[in-house]
């Protein structure tokens, strides 16, 4: 799990310095989404106090790929699937950084794979909205022997396959075996 905070506060950059030292994860702290080295990340913690946060958060949806962002304070923009409210401890964003771990490593739709893989599926869907769901995304399915997706991304595909009429969807998953796992927390 890869972890992005941006936060022109040197506070709460060290907490959460500490704080994935303490999990022992990995993450990238800056002021700025310009200045991180990697373009994939699980999480993306953005500071509500940022000057800039609109260009930050506009930066952040075109250069990245994610699965969360956080706002570190007050989601004024409604942007944020998480929020970590002011004031915090550093065991609240220790708690976080585990929720978010366990969600995305324990999820049987989508035991997250590498970045790459997800990068892979995200470009499939992208692709088959603009051609033919028959000569895209569901032939890429076909050939590749196992897909593990995110939940956000299963669920698309999901709701591609339930708009499909029977006979289509009966002919395009001839000799496809779809197993789908879903896992409700409690």
């Amino acid at each position: 799990m890869n972890i992005l905070v941006i936060s022109n506060s040197l506070i709460i950059l060290e907490l959460f310095k500490r704080a994935l030292e303490n999990k022992n994860l990995q993450g990238e702290l800056t002021q700025s989404a310009q200045e991180a080295k990697s373009d994939s990340y699980s999480a993306i913690f953005l500071d509500d106090t940022l000057p800039n946060i609109l260009e930050e958060i506009d930066f952040i949806h075109n250069n990245f790929d994610f699965n969360e962002i956080v706002i570190i304070g007050e989601d004024r923009y409604n942007i944020a699937s998480l929020e970590l409210k002011k004031p915090f401890l550093m065991s609240d964003i220790e708690s976080l950084l585990l929720e978010i771990q366990e969600e995305y490593s324990s999820e049987e739709i989508g035991s997250i794979l590498d970045i790459n893989e997800i990068k892979k599926i995200k470009e499939i869907m992208k692709q088959s909205e603009e051609e033919p769901l028959e000569s895209n995304l569901f032939y890429k399915l076909k050939k590749e022997k196992k897909i593990i997706a995110t939940k956000k991304e299963a669920s698309k595909l999901l709701k591609k396959l339930c708009k499909m009429d029977k006979k289509e969807r009966k002919k395009l998953l001839k000799k496809v075996q779809l197993t789908i796992t879903i896992k409700v927390k409690r």
